[in-house]
């Protein structure tokens, strides 16, 4: 196989990936989100968009990086060794980066909405007096 055949499967495959982790990220956190912003749903659904748009814009980002355009010289013409390693690292690469990321905002989302949801029950209180 060619090298540039690999670099196409491995364009596609990152953007198949793409899709079908956000479409899994979107089914299981939206209700996630929705308790977490239950005090403030408008920032709740803001906050969807937003991490749509981010999480979109980090895997074009990655998959750009990866992408060759010209067989790089230490390349055989065929595919070798080196160029599945790089392969499969593009694959274990953004899945640790969306993996970390993600884990992180689980994380710290319940305490953003537990800020916002106190913001909101004492401005409220503040306005009724």
């Amino acid at each position: 196989m060619d090298w540039w055949i690999l670099e196409l499967i491995k364009g596609l495959g990152l953007i198949i990936l793409a899709v079908v982790l956000h479409r899994l990220i979107r089914a299981f956190g939206k209700d996630y989100v929705s308790d977490i912003f239950r005090s403030t749903p408008q920032i709740g659904r803001n906050f969807l968009v937003l991490a749509d748009v981010a999480y979109y814009l980090i895997f074009a980002a990655y998959t750009l990086f990866w992408v060759k355009l010209e067989r790089p010289h230490d390349w055989a013409v065929d595919v070798g060794a080196s160029q599945l390693e790089q392969f499969v690292f593009s694959f274990a690469g953004i899945s640790l980066i969306i993996g970390a990321l993600h884990g992180l905002n689980v994380f710290f989302l319940p305490f953003i909405g537990g800020v916002l949801a106190l913001r909101e029950r004492f401005g409220q209180g503040a306005q009724g007096d």
